[in-house]
């Protein structure tokens, strides 16, 4: 069940990505077979030709506001992860609705945000034990965005 999620979100992220035609069906397929060899060559992030990754303007509103979000939470004390991963979940929604981008700045852009998503899944599922852990990983993630896009 573990492995099939990640292929789920993927799917996900990919079709609604505005990258539909006529047959939308099999080429959602075809890319996300395709997205699964590139990662399993490479799945960690890097520069381009050590340059930063060029990310639309609607792309840094949404990573900012998702910067904000968490923020907002680490400055307000509370204990509750659930309202937090539902307001991360709710823009990672819209940043992906949202998703005009393509090209391997676009193939950047997945390998920045598939494990942001899978750390947003995983402080709807957890503890508040490991939800202290799991906030400051998200922050670091999204602080990393800067690293690699423009």
């Amino acid at each position: 069940m573990k492995k099939i999620l990640p292929l789920i979100l993927v799917v996900a992220v990919m079709v609604s990505c505005k990258q539909k035609t006529s047959n939308d069906q099999e080429k959602t397929e075809t890319t996300s077979e395709q997205h699964e060899e590139h990662n399993s060559v490479n799945s960690e992030l890097q520069l381009n030709s050590g340059a930063k990754w060029k990310a639309d303007s609607g792309t840094r509103a949404h990573v900012s506001e998702l910067k904000s979000i968490v923020d907002g939470y680490e400055k307000s004390g509370s204990k509750d992860f659930a309202p937090l991963a539902t307001r991360l979940q709710e823009s990672l929604n819209s940043l992906i609705d949202d998703c005009k981008m393509t090209g391997p700045d676009h193939d950047a852009l997945h390998k920045w945000l598939e494990p942001l998503l899978e750390k947003v899944k995983e402080l709807k599922d957890d503890s508040p034990a490991n939800g202290y852990s799991l906030v400051k990983d998200i922050s670091e993630h999204l602080d990393v965005f800067q690293n690699y896009f423009e």
